[in-house]
């Protein structure tokens, strides 16, 4: 139990180095989120369809199969 306590505190990350900095191109960078977004978008939209699916399906199991007049 002593050990799980003394890897709390510890950090053992590096801070980016200045070649890894260097390599970020912005356009790049810009293109990945663009295609991120739209990803996201494609995402939202399927699950949009899917729940407006599942609630006309249960909307049509509630609806009564043939509808009786009693006179």
């Amino acid at each position: 139990m002593e050990a799980s306590y003394e890897v709390l505190g510890d950090s053992h990350s590096e801070p980016a180095s200045e070649e890894d900095i260097d390599d970020v191109n912005g356009e790049e960078v810009r293109a990945s989120v663009e295609g991120l977004a739209r990803s996201y978008i494609a995402r939202t939209g399927l699950s949009a369809l899917a729940f407006a699916l599942a609630v006309i399906g249960i909307w049509g199991d509630g609806a009564p199969q043939a509808v009786i007049y009693v006179s």
